[in-house]
């Protein structure tokens, strides 16, 4: 039963703190469920696929590995994917498979699609000490990339960097120089210089939530590192960034920045829900810095101290006096050709009172106070932005309704969060983003999120409807899939190379919510229509893949032809992800197969049976019948 939530307040993690200097927000909030008007003055329509779509259903989407610690961020994403100059595709996330002993194994894992199909699934990281949260991406010349955080001992962190070509199967692993005292965590990575050799990045310093110490007056100080010979030596470290200092912040949440680089040009953004939503550019490869404030926070460095309605300027459209409009933390940020910045974050309401930071995501009457995507450039003054993307009510009754805790499974993102941009060769701006869909429930009755993605021809100026990238035409189980932490390249070319995270039931691991398998799924889209652009099929199949009875009580056939003789793997998956059988058969022959599973052990639900032979999958959806 879908219910609407009641004034739920969604409370940070210890890390998600901060604060900073403004006077106050003068732009007009747009009223609930209504898209952001564009400058040109028209609203963007929303629920309506791109003109000129026709397709067919095909099963589009490739498993390329898995994770049962899916967290991929906390907040703001890093790059996760990579086009390699001569068209392949590599792609990494945060991998963990053990639970035990707080999970051991955790780190990078990595996958690379050599233009024909992806290699095996990883089954453990690139790293040689557990490590945590990285950021991937590639230089013009095709060096391989990654950037995490790894754990010397329980307070002592540092930054690793870790490098190949594309061909190469080992990686160099270097440590980043620092003299803070308890290390880094939580990096982003950027790849610049007019030689394409510079890496930037940008950590925080452990904060005391995590028995690290306030540093340099900041409790988590973000702090920025440069390379210029690729990472194999570092020239600038610990530095601090003017105006992104004790004068304008106390704290700063954990991965509440971001950064970009272009040529050079490198651009950090600071998303932190209590403090200013600003950038700094430099355009000498990080040598200077300046700040521009794009929305301006009421309360100068906050301290917990509670404020009150006086203190904040005054909005109708809140559920009460001391709602401050501002971020969800989580923002990202691209440089176009000309050297332009093109900056994305969630919207959401704050609110506070004595040692208390809360993050409003609905008012009592179920609608959405503020949700959306925004979008600033230079130019753009402080205070003014546009809203490119919202979830949609889809139901048209006016309200978007989402089940009880729907949002706290995913900490402080909001209903519409997470953007990520890319530019291709014609300069046009598209942007995935994840967003619940209020008609897509859970068996937990928990609202499901999905990948979408907008458009902008115009470099900014307006954009086009959004587009579940998550439908019929990519996945047959689209209305069972949790589809979170998109990422895509920074440059594409003819086709959208998207990862994500998907699953059957939304949450996160470390909330203690399940512990349970999570795929990492590739798609690709045509850049124009979102088109799935290229079939997955399995060329060694002849016709269907057939399951009978279904539904089943005691026992199921699954019917297959092959028309050349192939192993094959099976698989069982219950509804939340988990793998409830697994099979091989080796050197089966040409001709009609016919493989007999007994689900009498299983309870009864939908379950997912799944062929794979040669590294491609076929999945069709089980019902197992106990009444």
């Amino acid at each position: 039963m879908k219910r609407t939530l009641p004034f739920l307040f969604l409370f940070c993690f210890s890390f998600c703190l901060s604060a900073q200097h403004t006077p106050h927000i003068t732009e007009p909030v747009m009223e609930p469920q209504l898209p952001s008007p564009s400058p040109s003055g028209t609203y963007n329509e929303v629920g309506v696929p791109p003109a000129d779509s026709p397709v067919e259903f095909r099963d589009e989407e490739v498993r390329i590995g898995i994770t049962r610690y899916e967290t991929q961020a906390v907040a703001s994403l890093g790059r996760r994917v990579t086009v390699l100059p001569d068209g392949r595709v590599s792609a990494a996330w945060l991998h963990g498979l053990d639970e035990n002993a707080g999970w051991p194994d955790r780190g990078t894992a990595y996958n690379q699609f050599d233009g024909t199909e992806w290699a095996d699934e990883p089954d453990v990281s690139i790293e040689q000490i557990r490590s945590g949260f990285p950021n991937f991406t590639s230089t013009p010349n095709g060096l391989e990339v990654v950037l995490s955080h790894k754990n010397t001992s329980a307070v002592d962190w540092r930054l690793q960097v870790l490098t190949k070509m594309p061909d190469e199967t080992t990686w160099t692993e270097t440590e980043i120089p620092t003299n803070t005292p308890n290390g880094l965590v939580w990096s982003k990575l950027a790849v610049g210089g007019t030689d394409g050799k510079t890496i930037h990045g940008v950590a925080q310093t452990l904060a005391t939530g995590f028995d690290g110490a306030i540093y340099e007056g900041i409790d988590g100080h973000p702090l920025y590192y440069r390379s210029t010979d690729n990472g194999l030596t570092w020239d600038m470290f610990d530095v601090i960034i003017p105006g992104l200092d004790s004068n304008f912040y106390n704290q700063l949440g954990g991965e509440t920045y971001n950064i970009a680089a272009r040529g050079e040009t490198v651009v950090i953004g600071v998303f932190e829900a209590w403090g200013d939503v600003a950038i700094f550019k430099s355009t000498d490869n990080g040598m200077n810095w300046e700040k521009t404030i794009i929305l301006d926070h009421p309360l100068d460095k906050y301290d917990d101290s509670g404020y009150g309605p006086g203190d904040v300027p005054f909005d109708p459209a809140v559920p009460d006096s001391t709602s401050i409009l501002s971020t969800d933390n989580s923002g990202s940020l691209i440089i176009d050709d000309n050297g332009n910045v093109h900056v994305f974050f969630g919207l959401m309401y704050i609110n506070g009172s004595a040692g208390a930071r809360n993050l409003i995501v609905q008012n009592t009457d179920g609608t959405v106070v503020f949700d959306g995507i925004a979008y600033w450039t230079e130019g753009y003054s402080t205070g003014q932005f546009d809203v490119i993307a919202n979830s949609q009510d889809i139901d048209g009754d006016g309200v978007v309704s989402v089940s009880l805790y729907a949002d706290i499974r995913y900490v402080n993102a909001n209903f519409t969060s997470r953007p990520t941009p890319a530019l291709d060769d014609d300069g046009n701006i598209y942007v995935v983003y994840t967003s619940m869909r209020e008609d897509l429930l859970s068996f937990e009755q928990t609202t499901y999120r999905h990948v979408f993605i907008v458009k902008s021809e115009d470099g900014g100026a307006t954009w086009s409807q959004p587009f579940d990238l998550i439908n019929p035409d990519v996945s047959e189980f689209y209305d069972f899939i949790e589809a979170s932490y998109p990422s895509i390249p920074e440059r594409i070319g003819d086709k959208i190379d998207l990862i994500y995270v998907q699953d059957f039931e939304p949450g996160l691991t470390p909330m203690g919510i399940m512990v349970a398998e999570h795929s990492i799924m590739h798609v690709t889209y045509d850049k124009n229509t979102f088109d799935p652009s290229f079939t997955t099929t399995i060329p060694q199949l002849s016709g269907e893949v057939i399951l009978s009875p279904n539904p089943a009580i005691e026992a199921v056939t699954m019917q297959f032809e092959l028309n050349e003789p192939s192993d094959a793997l099976y698989r069982i998956f219950d509804s939340l992800g988990k793998q409830v059988f697994l099979s091989k058969r080796e050197n089966l022959l040409t001709g009609l197969h016919r493989e007999t599973f007994d689900v009498s052990s299983l309870a009864g639900g939908m379950y997912f049976v799944q062929i794979e032979i040669n590294g491609a999958s076929i999945s069709n959806k089980l019902v197992v019948d106990k009444k």
